[in-house]
Formats: structure tokens, sequence, C-alpha cells
């Protein structure tokens, strides 16, 4: 899959295939396609991010970052947007079956309807949000190999919370 570049001058363009784009941006709204319904990536939120998120198409976001999400969950469902605040800290600590289990219920429950597009994203898109995203493509059934190859190909990032994800996922029996 070819990463396609979208740069501040883009940003008004319309968006109907979300399978190889890549929106970059210098207030931080910079995402990958994993699939073609579920990216991760780094956000900074603004008052423009809410319009931007939603102009490339997500329907839900899961925020791995803000731990004062009430400003972020009001403009991101004035656009119509579902919201899961999932915060933790980016600290090489183990990620358990607590931070896991309601991303993988959200992500599902999201993406059970064929029309959603998904975002996971912590702040700077290499930990965190992956890990995230890792989680919910191996519970929707994606092999090892392909979700964290796939993700390293098109995020170029460290999953660093990997291995966690596979224990919460063996404890909440997604995977065997």
């Amino acid at each position: 899959m070819v990463d396609a570049y979208a740069s501040p001058n883009d940003l008004e363009m319309e968006v109907d295939e979300p399978a190889n784009f890549r929106f970059r941006d210098w207030d931080r709204v910079d995402f990958n396609w994993i699939t073609d319904r579920v990216a991760v990536g780094g956000i900074s939120y603004d008052d423009a991010t809410f319009r931007k998120l939603a102009k490339a198409g997500f329907t839900h976001v899961i925020d791995c970052t803000h731990r004062e999400f009430h400003r972020i969950a009001r403009g991101l469902k004035a656009v119509g947007i579902k919201y899961l605040n999932a915060y933790t800290g980016d600290d090489g600590q183990t990620k358990d079956i607590d931070w896991f289990a309601p991303i993988v219920e959200f992500g599902l429950a999201a993406l059970d309807d064929p029309n959603t597009r998904l975002l996971a994203h912590c702040a700077a898109g290499y930990n965190r949000g992956p890990s995230a995203g890792y989680a919910i493509l191996r519970a929707q059934g994606m092999s090892i190999e392909d979700a964290y190859y796939g993700m390293k190909q098109r995020r170029f990032v460290g999953i660093a919370y990997a291995l966690d994800a596979e224990i919460a996922l063996r404890k909440l029996g997604y995977v065997a």
C-alpha cells in the first residue's frame, strides 16, 4: 500500500477512499490508515482538529493521551464523532486488561457498522495509539504477523504494548 500525503493546503479536499490516505498538518493531525477503516496516529487538539477529523471521514476516536478530555469529547460530538477516552501514560509500564478491554469493546462495536472509520491515537502516534489499534485488529481476527507488520509498514512505529495487548486479548477470550 502506498502512503499518500496531504499538505496543509490540501485540507479542504474531499476524502472519499481512506485506504491510502495520510493526513499530516502542523497542528498535529497525523495518522495512517492501517486498514481501510482503522487508522492510528498522533493528535494534538485545537479547535480546527474536530473539523479535520470529520472531513477525513472518522466516525469514532479512541484518545489514549488526554486526561482532561471533556472539551475534546464535546468538540468531537459536535461534528458527529463518537469518542472514547482511554488515557494511560506512555511510561513503559505494563498495560493490562483494564486498559485494553474498553478499547477493544469500543472498537469492535464501532466496526460492526460497515460505514464507520476509527482512529486510535496518542500524542505522537508511536506507542499507545498504535498499540490500541493493534489490539482491535487482533480482536477482529487479524493474525499477529498481519497486525504487527501491517502497522509497522504503514506507520513506521514501535508498538510498545503489543505483548501486553496479546496477554489482555487472551484473558478477554479474543485470541487463543
